[in-house]
């Protein structure tokens, strides 16, 4: 469980650091906060 929210906290910082396709990683990235919300909850 912790594991997996590190993961994907993780897999978060990596797409901040690249900003080559901005819109992409956005969408992205609120999908991962969307999975992060459902494993916490």
């Amino acid at each position: 469980m912790v594991y997996r929210i590190l993961k994907l906290v993780e897999e978060m910082l990596e797409l901040l650091q690249s900003y080559d396709s901005m819109t992409e990683n956005f969408l992205r990235l609120k999908l991962l906060f969307h999975k992060l919300s459902h494993s916490v909850g």
